[in-house]
């Protein structure tokens, strides 16, 4: 389903220049959010990700999604998808939300 962007096509966003070797998050650290943050992030390993209605940057969070494929293709995508992120879903209950969501892409 998933397919590399069109390389001829102009870019919704554009970046000169190789990649960088880290990516960083920048967060204030105060006496209130010290201790979860490491307790989170240090001692469970974890990395919080903020929702993309939190995010400040109109660059951050961009991205294209493209479905192509029968409505049965697309409801198969998303079967899967379910099925590999929540073992414990049910095939009734991941057939009908693959079925809710092919028909809201188609």
């Amino acid at each position: 389903m998933w397919e590399a962007a069109d390389q001829t096509a102009k870019p919704l966003i554009s970046y000169s220049g190789s990649l960088p070797t880290k990516l960083y998050r920048y967060r204030s650290v105060s006496a209130d959010n010290l201790g979860r943050l490491i307790e989170f992030e240090i001692l469970e390993e974890g990395v919080y990700l903020a929702g993309l209605k939190d995010l400040n940057d109109p660059d951050e969070g961009r991205f294209l999604i493209k479905f192509e494929g029968s409505r049965s293709q697309i409801a198969s995508y998303w079967r899967e998808a379910f099925r590999s992120s929540d073992p414990a879903m049910t095939s009734r209950e991941a057939e009908r939300l693959a079925d809710e969501r092919a028909d809201e892409i188609i």
